[in-house]
């Protein structure tokens, strides 16, 4: 006589899922995994807060010593300072030299009367030397405009 077991009973075994046991060691082996994450990544921090508070007293010291070296620079390149070297040094002062013309510099007030004044008082190779020279041209400009000047 063979005894068979009935089948319900290994099939109720194997629904029920893991045990207890092993939920409880997978839960307790996550969260020790979750607390040493969290310790590294705590160290880490703590470890970049550290260089970051080194460098920015690096970075304050070095502006310290821009803001001197500023100052320095701003002391030493003064005018009475460099007055004060030159005359050590033995330069003096230049003496002004006034040159006395015959007609004024300026001409009439009127820009257009002054410029149209100015390029009929050129003689033709003056003219010529006007038109290709930019130095000319420049003071063409500055008496009013960029009218060219008459054709000789």
């Amino acid at each position: 006589m063979t005894r068979e077991m009935p089948s319900g009973a290994f099939r109720g075994r194997q629904a029920r899922g893991p045990s207890f046991q092993a939920v409880l060691v997978a839960f307790v082996s996550l969260v020790i995994l979750f607390l040493w994450l969290n310790f590294v990544l705590t160290q880490e921090i703590e470890s970049v807060g550290r260089e970051i508070q080194v460098e920015t007293e690096e970075l304050r010291t070095l502006e310290r010593q821009n803001q001197a070296l500023l100052r320095q620079i701003s002391v030493n390149g003064s005018e009475r300072s460099l007055a004060q070297r030159a005359k050590s040094l033995g330069y003096r002062p230049a003496v002004p030299l006034y040159l006395s013309i015959d007609e004024p510099i300026i001409g009439p007030t009127d820009g257009v009367l002054a410029r149209e004044d100015f390029f009929a008082s050129l003689t033709a190779e003056e003219r010529r030397v006007q038109q290709s020279d930019p130095l000319w041209a420049l003071l063409g400009l500055q008496f009013g405009g960029a009218k060219e000047s008459p054709a000789p």
